[in-house]
């Protein structure tokens, strides 16, 4: 049944903190008809009705939205040059040909890398990897990172990288070494020579071939690796005693921290993931989680701020196999000490964030670029790995399109970031004479430029971005996914929160408004923070509020917008809401 929706965006609320940029309410309003159908036919109660209905699920994709299954995966064929790369893989394992892997340096490349590495290992390859330093050796497949490769190894499968690297593949082709590229980038109108190219984006126009759009790289690898073991199967030449299952918690993770939606396969394997991440399998997982002071059920907003931050820092920072070697440890302590270290080096890049940010906020000040359209910051001593989280931050907090670049020997390295409605590449280029590289997506790209521009570039790409919104300031907005009551927050409808995660990408946590709410209890939770109980109709329930103070809790009667959430604390479930935006008046 087709879903009608009336979306209400309410005004503005002028009743808050002075410094926070008032958010307009966009609550959906499905057809009531259609919610009650959706509430019959599935036995769901009415808040995961109109989830359901507002994340555009079909009804009859319904069944397996709540409850994927990885016996429903599709065939790993389906991705372009799969069949070929395996095929040729257990050529060279039966060869006993040398197998690079050649990853990237961040969350996604990392875990590709381990995943595949373990994978060939597991059917008897001799495999070799390698990451690449993001200051000495940039981002992805290049000529120079195959210099010694080619020497040593007679075949290199790519993850994560390689849709565009067309010197290095010919560098490969020079000198006989066989190439499988396997990579979820936008490629551009050529592909690079391979014996095989395995990008779902080749056929992002052919049907069968929707699904695996939204892959990340580690999707892709493990993809591959379901190709490896099915061919190995059909033709009888082995693997058949490796149990996939046990590689998804690589995948969740790889998944989760490239921010690649969490829908269709995607949802399935994190999902599963996750699971396995909470059954604290993986060594280096295990301490990881350890470090990061996580409960038994790990969650996807865990792995986000809490577990990829980590990995990350390794690749910003320092050399990227140190968390490499950690998700291939068997050992416990030997995971507990490498986690340590990226816990150090976690620790160093928070530092040099604040600083580097710190410097951009007075930079911004002194410059006046609050006023301008978008904002572009650059420091001498900024560290090339954490500008796209300064970029990041920025734009959080002005709500503006933002490049922090980091000037090293008269070059600036830097990160865009945008908002909805501006698109960074096209605004690059416009740029395109001042810049010497340049390239991304349009909510995120990478650029580099000559110092001796950047004045130039500053004012050019404020006009370009200017000339995108037509002067127009950027209104920021929360989605919700309808009004409730706090009595519709049952326990059973707590239970179905769990059919609804993993929560990311593409499938927001589901956020509902509640209006004419009494706040009662209500003190500080450590500097910023605040705490207490909300009544509603009736019904009490804890609510937590971050960087919110408690004055704004101080009458009844507010209309609050909030993530209902389910905790597991000393054996026992709590039940809690977020409060994500509280304002005095009506909803209508």
């Amino acid at each position: 049944m087709p879903i009608r929706r009336s979306w209400g965006p309410t005004a503005p609320a002028d009743s808050r903190m002075p410094d926070r940029k008032a958010l307009q309410w966009n609550i959906a309003r499905p057809d009531d008809d259609a919610i009650h159908a959706i509430m019959r036919e599935f036995k769901v109660t009415r808040p995961t009705a109109l989830v359901l209905a507002n994340r555009d699920v079909p009804n009859e994709a319904i069944p397996s939205f709540l409850n994927p299954r990885l016996q429903d995966l599709s065939d790993p064929y389906l991705l372009p040059g799969a069949r070929t790369a395996a095929a040729r893989i257990w050529q060279a394992v039966q060869r006993n040909e040398r197998i690079l892997v050649h990853g990237d340096y961040d969350v996604d490349g990392i875990t590709s890398t381990a995943l595949l590495v373990s994978v060939l290992r597991a059917v008897g390859a001799g495999v070799d990897s390698f990451l690449p330093h993001r200051l000495e050796d940039g981002y992805g497949l290049t000529a120079a990172s195959l210099e010694k490769s080619v020497k040593e190894h007679q075949l290199i499968i790519t993850v994560d990288c390689g849709i565009t690297s067309f010197e290095a593949a010919n560098y490969a082709k020079q000198r006989d070494v066989d190439l499988i590229i396997t990579d979820h980038h936008q490629p551009a109108g050529v592909l690079p020579e391979a014996v095989a190219v395995c990008n779902p984006k080749i056929v992002a126009d052919k049907p069968e071939a929707a699904h695996l759009q939204c892959l990340a790289g580690v999707g892709v690898a493990f993809k591959i690796a379901h190709a490896l073991l099915k061919y190995g199967r059909d033709e009888q030449l082995g693997g058949e005693t490796v149990d996939l299952r046990n590689y998804l918690d690589l995948v969740a993770l790889g998944t989760i921290a490239d921010m690649v939606p969490l829908w269709g396969e995607n949802r399935c394997l994190v999902r599963y993931g996750m699971h396995i991440m909470s059954q604290q399998g993986r060594p280096g997982i295990r301490a990881l989680c350890d470090h990061a002071k996580l409960s038994e059920t790990v969650r996807a907003q865990d792995v986000a701020f809490r577990l990829a931050p980590r990995i990350n820092a390794a690749g910003r920072l320092a050399d990227p196999n140190c968390a490499l070697k950690l998700l291939l440890t068997e050992s416990y302590g030997e995971a507990m000490a490498l986690a340590a270290d990226l816990d150090a080096l976690n620790t160093e890049r928070q530092r040099v964030e604040r600083a580097s940010y710190l410097a951009a906020e007075a930079q911004i000040e002194k410059l006046q670029l609050e006023n301008s359209p978008a904002m572009v910051v650059a420091g001498e001593n900024w560290v090339r790995g954490v500008v796209g989280i300064v970029a990041s931050r920025i734009v959080q907090a002005y709500d503006k399109p933002a490049i922090a670049l980091a000037i090293e020997d008269g070059i600036a390295h830097g990160s865009a970031r945008s908002v909805p409605g501006v698109d960074l590449v096209a605004a690059l280029r416009e740029c395109d004479s001042l810049l010497s590289r340049y390239g991304g997506h349009p909510m995120a790209a990478g650029l580099k430029l000559d110092v001796a521009n950047l004045d130039a570039f500053r004012e050019k790409f404020s006009l370009a971005v200017q000339g995108e919104t037509k002067g127009e300031p950027y209104q920021p907005t929360l989605d919700c996914d309808g009004e409730t009551t706090f009595r519709e927050l049952s326990s059973r409808f707590f239970a179905e929160l769990d059919e609804l995660r993993p929560f990311g990408h593409s499938n927001r946590p589901p956020t509902f408004c509640f209006e004419g709410v009494s706040p009662r209890y209500v003190k500080s939770l450590g500097e910023h923070h605040t705490r207490g109980q909300l009544f509603h109709c009736g019904y009490g329930m804890p609510f937590i509020a971050f960087n919110r103070t408690p004055e704004e809790f101080s009458k009844d009667g507010l209309s609050v917008a909030a993530v209902p959430q389910l905790w597991r604390q000393h054996d026992q479930d709590v039940q809690q809401l977020e409060i994500l935006d509280v304002r005095t008046e009506a909803l209508r």
